[in-house]
């Protein structure tokens, strides 16, 4: 019983130690994020934009519509 109970007190604790540096983290990238790490941002949603290019090359059916960077 003794090793149960302990088992479960150091999973606890590695569990709130991964999910306070995972916090910790995402704190940290959200306070630096910048218009650089996010260039392509959708500005509006038009029914042209939202056809597909035909598929003529294999791995080339991504159309990129616009380019944003704000400053």
């Amino acid at each position: 019983m003794r090793q149960l109970l302990m088992g479960v007190v150091l999973l606890g604790a590695a569990l709130i130690v991964t999910f306070a540096a995972a916090s910790v983290l995402q704190g940290w990238a959200v306070a630096k994020r910048s218009a650089a790490a996010e260039p392509f941002v959708v500005e509006r949603i038009t029914p042209d934009t939202t056809k597909r290019a035909a598929r003529t090359e294999p791995g080339h059916s991504v159309v990129l519509v616009s380019r944003h960077i704000e400053m």
